[in-house]
């Protein structure tokens, strides 16, 4: 965890091996405004429940879930949850396409 201002982000990036850390940052979930994700796992690592779980315990206030592994590590069911900000690599992705595609209207012709 670290602290940033107004904001308690987790960045978990670990082998699919660290199942302990695993465990301790769903109990502490509810702790974290952003959670980024990127680690090796073949299975889901924060499931729809939990973060049900975290927003009860938070009060509901507001998450940003950043998922860019792959196969996902967070449950993408979980962009279905009120003041969920999910995002995963495809949603980037198509940002970032977004973002191309205005760059190249604004080239002079």
């Amino acid at each position: 965890m670290h602290r940033s201002g107004l904001l308690n982000f987790l960045l978990l990036v670990q082998t699919a091996v660290n199942y302990t850390i695993q465990k301790r940052n769903q109990a502490l979930l509810h702790k974290y405004d952003i959670i980024f994700c990127a680690t090796s796992s073949e299975d889901i690592l924060i499931r729809n429940q939990d973060v049900e779980t975290a927003r009860k315990k938070r009060g509901y206030a507001p998450m940003v879930l950043m998922d860019i592994a792959v196969p996902r590590d967070i449950d993408p069911e979980s962009k279905e949850i009120d003041y969920v900000f999910y995002h995963d690599i495809d949603s980037l992705n198509i940002i970032v396409e977004q973002n191309v595609a205005k760059r190249r209207d604004e080239i002079p012709k």
